[in-house]
């Protein structure tokens, strides 16, 4: 590693213990506003995540148009939903981390599971 690198995982190290020393803190500052590698905000997955809610919703909103001309499209339209509260309650869950709406999303896209299944047996 070079010193350059080894100084900044220092001051990362100092920066995370809390450390009082009003000194080490303003040099861990300095350093890490030296910084020039940026780091992404969400892993891989968590983008893929939201990549799949902007796409199920999009994909929903377009569904439901057509449901409003077409009535036949009414099956496809809440598979699309339940996907997409399916999705949404992952992202609360992982990126959000809000246990209430988690539990909400999961609820209603299992309310929308039952109307399907009652639909096909009926």
């Amino acid at each position: 590693m070079s010193k350059k690198t080894t100084e900044k995982v220092k001051a990362e190290k100092i920066a995370k213990k809390g450390d009082k020393n009003k000194r080490n803190k303003k040099v861990a500052k300095i350093i890490k506003k030296d910084n020039s590698v940026q780091r992404d905000k969400y892993d891989v997955i968590q983008q893929i995540g939201i990549l799949y809610q902007v796409v199920l919703s999009v994909v929903s909103m377009i569904v439901i148009i057509f449901f409003l001309i077409e009535a036949a499209l009414k099956d496809l339209a809440l598979v699309i939903l339940v996907m997409l509260l399916l999705c949404m309650a992952f992202n609360n869950h992982v990126l959000f981390k809000r246990k209430y709406f988690t539990m909400l999303y999961m609820g209603c896209a299992v309310l929308l599971v039952l109307m399907i299944f009652q639909e096909i047996i009926l």
